[in-house]
């Protein structure tokens, strides 16, 4: 984690999840791009859909996740999340972004609609 503040475009994060550990009682925000994982000190993730939902595409899929429709993840409906395949020089790595079972009626009828527009 770098103390360097960084600039993301909101095209580039494919997903937002909330972690902490032991020492960090507040946790803090994974911003997941293409280009690896940024961490920021934890707002609240609510507000954080709030800016991201300026732009189509992003859904909040379970307690402190949420996911870019835009980067075109796989819908997994056994393990109820969705799978992203990034490409990095040295192969294939994939994210996962979960969705809550009570979520995740609601949040398949949005992917499904989201792809029909195209």
């Amino acid at each position: 984690m770098s103390k360097e503040a960084e600039w993301l475009n909101i095209e580039d994060v494919i997903g937002v999840r909330t972690e902490s550990t032991k020492k960090e009682k507040d946790g803090f925000l994974v911003y997941i791009t293409k280009d690896g994982q940024y961490y920021r000190d934890c707002v609240n993730v609510d507000k954080t859909l709030m800016l991201l939902n300026q732009e189509e595409g992003y859904i909040k899929t379970d307690k402190g996740m949420i996911a870019n429709l835009n980067a075109h993840p796989e819908l997994d409906e056994k393990f109820k999340l969705f799978k992203y395949k990034i490409d990095h020089e040295l192969g294939t790595k994939n994210e996962f972004i979960t969705i809550a079972e009570k979520r995740f009626k609601d949040v398949k009828l949005y992917f499904e609609r989201f792809f029909k527009k195209d």
